[in-house]
């Protein structure tokens, strides 16, 4: 039986890491990151992806960086928008399934409920309309697609999480007042393993069971390693500075779930098995 061939694109990242490690146990994985390809250049990405062949393209390469994406307009179209469309129109002249790694920004602000995969889009930032022009981009050119809107992925080499617990001796100020689901990237990449072996194609909302304020997710995991730290919210003056974030932009996975038949356990649970790893890793 011939061993299907994965292209990942944006290997170099967090998410596209640790999709390559986990994918590679299963398939013919060729990673791809920034020094491999330029996906802003049209041509380049045509002929990288038919020399390749492969059997399935997942794009996780991008700009997160909402702050980032804010200060620098033209840089993050170009990337997040632009680079999608030449992927998705070298994955439909081959007629190759994509996976697109999106993200729950695209929704904007929800009141009191979970975004649903049909509700209509607004986001509030660029680094949201960007990822949603992309999202669109795909809709329009390809047949086979999945797109995948997830939120504050944990897991990983580059992971939010060790970079809070690096800084446990020094204060901590965020923007406290937003509710967010989370998503292990474990769980994540079980979920692209089902679309692979599947033709449900389409756009699923994928996090982890529970929602919480930012402010608390940071405490908790301070209290995961026996530190018990304030987390400050940032002045106001601060802010002005920031990108608009959405507040409470929470996802609703029932769709996921049928499609798949995958329930995805809370992320309070798969905190404590992650730090549980960081800090045996430590000793």
């Amino acid at each position: 039986m011939r061993i299907l061939k994965i292209l990942i694109l944006g290997s170099s990242g967090n998410i596209g890491g640790f999709l390559t490690k986990s994918l590679n146990k299963y398939y013919e994985v060729i990673e791809t990151g920034r020094k491999d390809i330029d996906i802003t250049n049209k041509n380049e990405v045509i002929d990288f992806i038919s020399n390749n062949s492969p059997d399935f393209v997942i794009d996780s390469a991008g700009i997160a960086d909402v702050d980032f994406c804010e200060k620098n307009e033209d840089i993050s179209y170009s990337i997040n928008t632009l680079g999608t469309m030449n992927v998705a129109i070298a994955c439909s002249k081959k007629n190759i399934p994509l996976i697109y790694i999106s993200s729950a920004q695209v929704y904007g602000s929800s009141e009191n409920s979970s975004h649903f995969e049909q509700d209509i889009c607004d986001p509030v930032n660029i680094f949201g309309k960007s990822k949603l022009a992309g999202e669109n981009l795909i809709r329009t050119l390809c047949k086979k697609y999945y797109i995948i809107r997830t939120s504050w992925c944990f897991g990983g080499e580059k992971c939010f999480v060790k970079k809070i617990i690096d800084k446990k001796n020094i204060p901590i100020f965020m923007v406290a007042d937003m509710k967010v689901n989370l998503t292990y990237l474990g769980d994540l990449a079980k979920v692209v393993l089902s679309m692979i072996n599947s033709e449900s194609y389409g756009i699923y909302n994928c996090t982890n069971k529970g929602s919480e304020l930012k402010s608390n997710i940071v405490k908790y995991i301070f209290s995961q390693i026996g530190c018990s730290k304030e987390v400050f919210p940032l002045p106001a003056s601060t802010l002005k500075a920031l990108a608009p974030r959405p507040k409470d932009c929470l996802l609703n996975t029932d769709l996921m779930e049928s499609s798949f038949n995958i329930e995805l356990p809370s992320w309070k649970d798969r905190m404590i098995e992650y730090i549980d790893t960081i800090m045996s890793l430590q000793k």
